[in-house]
Order: C-alpha cells, then structure tokens, then sequence
C-alpha cells in the first residue's frame, strides 16, 4: 500500500492557500486590454425582429424578410453570398 508523502507542514500551508484563495473574490474584468463598453455593439437602426412581427402572416412578405436576416447575418460572420 502507497501513503502519501507530503510533510504535515506542508499539507497545513498547502489546505491555508487553498482556503485564502476560495475567500478571495476573483476578478475576471481586471486586467482586460479591451474595456466592456468597447466590446458592446451598436444598436442598428433596422430592427428586423420587429420586421417580422409586423408583417403579420403573409408568407411572401416573411420569406422576404427571413431573406434579409440572412444577408445580414453572412454579413458580420463574413460570409461572401451570391445574389
């Protein structure tokens, strides 16, 4: 059978790191080259939820719509579309 060979010492320093560390409250914005209210987008103008809600149930008018949510979503993830 194989003990542990960590000195009682060792294990005392070892369990008070441990316990300052959890009391210690993490800051994960501390540091950060790029500050939050540079990382926040813009609103657009064109609210293209809200298209789609107002058009009701007309079928060619939401396809229309779906259509243009597309060609904005290729847009920021920088797809390259065909017309």
């Amino acid at each position: 059978k194989q003990q542990n060979h960590i000195s009682p010492v060792l294990m005392e320093v070892l369990q008070m790191s441990k316990f300052f560390l959890k009391k210690d409250h993490l800051q994960f914005m501390e540091g950060w080259v790029t500050q939050q209210h540079e990382m926040l987008r813009d609103k657009d103008d064109d609210d293209l939820l809200a298209q789609v809600v107002d058009i009701g149930l007309n079928p060619d008018k939401i396809m229309e719509v779906v259509d243009d949510v597309m060609v904005v979503i290729g847009e920021d993830e920088g797809d390259i579309l065909v017309s």
